[in-house]
């Protein structure tokens, strides 16, 4: 029997707004077909094998007089892995610099790095379907990702259950068992009061903790700081709605944490890893965390080394080895100094 290979992709063949309405702008009678080069202070077009070597040429020269020191490269989510990993290699290894950055200004929060050592997703996008809780923060899913809340809706029509905790009304509210409306101003004092509640009601996985964390202890003092009882005025709601919240959490056998890791701040994100930390909610099917970014392939400009920090693999460029093995590979010697 022939398998839909459709069934299988990421988006199981639907489309957000831009991959819906926006093909025709390939097709707009303004969009350049060829390259065009200034000549006698005119831009005409020309051949692409003229522009390609006018450019390096012209990089060349600027290379030759600084060393790369006074070159830039900047890309695009748009690209694919591919594109991106060379864009990199053309600067550190052509052009000498480690001058190197992307057009998605918040990517550089790296609280997932701090608490799962890589800049990445806990979960696929698949584990939404398995999962039996799905939290959502700090972010309108519909709006902003339809194809993963066509998802979380296919989820919650299995029996799972949804918890949203936001700033403003969404779509999906008339789905959520519980939805949570934060002041911004007020959120990160939520999620500490929710820690300080599942340690003080000692709802840990002591466990998972002991396996796979360290500084619990320090982390365990600095929470107790927090008790919900005593901030639970800032909220504007019942303590029992963010009770009734963790304990749907807790209970969960493979709850999911969906985020927006371009809006949330890093001590939030920091936060929230630590819950799914301390509960033991990491490293199932079906459970973690899912760091959305907004910008098309930006996990990818994190893991092929679209930036002044970190080669591809998301290996740091002050790490010696690691740099001995890309010179190796690549056949140059790797600028030193940070972009």
């Amino acid at each position: 029997m022939l398998d839909w290979v459709w069934l299988k992709l990421v988006n199981n063949g639907n489309l957000c707004q831009k991959g819906a309405f926006n093909p025709c702008s390939i097709h707009d009678l303004r969009r350049l077909r060829r390259p065009l080069i200034k000549r006698d202070g005119n831009l005409v077009e020309a051949t692409w094998d003229e522009a390609i070597a006018l450019a390096g040429e012209g990089l060349r020269q600027i290379r030759d007089r600084s060393r790369g020191d006074r070159l830039a490269v900047l890309s695009s989510p748009q690209l694919t892995n591919e594109e991106n990993y060379l864009v990199q290699k053309l600067a550190r290894a052509a052009l000498g610099t480690n001058n190197i950055g992307n057009l998605v200004t918040l990517l550089m929060n790296e609280s997932m790095v701090k608490s799962f050592g890589k800049n990445v997703s806990t979960s696929s996008y698949s584990d939404i379907l398995t999962s039996d809780l799905i939290l959502v923060f700090g972010c309108d899913i519909a709006e902003d990702y339809p194809i993963i809340a066509l998802k979380i809706r296919q989820a919650v029509g299995k029996g799972s259950k949804l918890v949203i905790i936001n700033s403003r009304a969404t779509r999906m509210d008339s789905l959520a068992k519980v939805d949570l409306k934060v002041n911004p101003r007020t959120t990160l004092a939520l999620l500490r009061a929710m820690l300080n509640y599942i340690i003080t009601y000692d709802l840990v996985d002591h466990d998972f903790v002991q396996s796979r964390t360290t500084g619990f202890e320090d982390f365990a003092r600095e929470m107790r700081r927090y008790p919900l009882e005593e901030i639970i005025d800032t909220f504007w709601m019942k303590p029992s709605k963010i009770i009734e919240a963790i304990h749907l959490y807790i209970r969960a056998q493979r709850p999911m944490i969906i985020v927006n890791a371009d809006t949330v701040t890093p001590d939030e994100l920091v936060l929230i890893n630590d819950l799914a930390l301390i509960t033991g909610n990491v490293g199932r099917d079906g459970a973690g965390i899912i760091a959305l970014r907004a910008s098309g392939n930006a996990q990818g400009l994190i893991d092929m080394g679209v930036s002044p920090d970190y080669l591809p693999g998301q290996q740091p460029l002050t790490d010696i080895a690691v740099r001995q093995k890309f010179e190796a590979a690549w056949h140059r010697t790797l600028p030193l100094e940070r972009g």
